[in-house]
């Protein structure tokens, strides 16, 4: 993430990330790991920031979408191809990634496996960073469809907030949350 204000599309990737890895969790607790990530890559980050009332109604939009049947989200298969189409360069390697690691790929992780195929030849990578994009497009597009990815983009292709930062935050609640 870029050092300055973060945008919307950043603030909602980094409270939609911490709502996958921890969806029991209540908006208090997901804004003050959510101000945790910031506060590393942005140190003048205000301590109540994002809101409560942001994370709040982009908890309710989240919860709302991710119980949403779309058609996107079903199993993918070559018969999903007609409606949701991929570049034929793809097509194999979306193939052998269904078939050795992922027999669950919905027609969305398809259709991102595709798209970042170009930006990285390791397919287990390929399939993590596929299943992001796919997830956060199902909470954050808007009714007509389009998704900002800036968030992910700069998470992914510009990382100065690491992994290893993600896990020390964790980290740092456990030791918290223990005392």
């Amino acid at each position: 993430m870029p050092k300055g204000t973060p945008t919307k599309a950043e603030i909602d990737f980094i409270i939609g990330k911490i709502y996958q890895k921890h969806s029991k969790w209540k908006a208090p607790k997901i804004r003050n790991e959510a101000n945790r990530i910031l506060q590393r890559s942005a140190p003048d980050t205000p301590p109540n920031f994002p809101s409560l009332s942001f994370v709040q109604k982009l908890l309710a939009l989240i919860r709302k979408r991710a119980a949403e049947d779309d058609p996107q989200d079903k199993l993918w298969s070559l018969g999903s191809l007609d409606d949701y189409p991929i570049s034929p360069n793809a097509l194999p390697v979306v193939i052998d990634i269904r078939r050795l690691y992922a027999s669950d790929m919905t027609i969305r992780q398809a259709k991102w496996v595709a798209r970042l195929l170009p930006l990285c030849d390791d397919n287990i990578a390929l399939l993590d960073m596929a299943a992001e994009y796919a997830t956060n497009e199902m909470f954050f597009a808007t009714e007509d469809g389009t998704f900002d990815s800036k968030g992910m983009d700069y998470l992914y292709f510009y990382p100065q907030l690491t992994d290893e930062d993600i896990e020390e935050s964790e980290k740092e609640i456990a030791e918290q949350e223990g005392k």
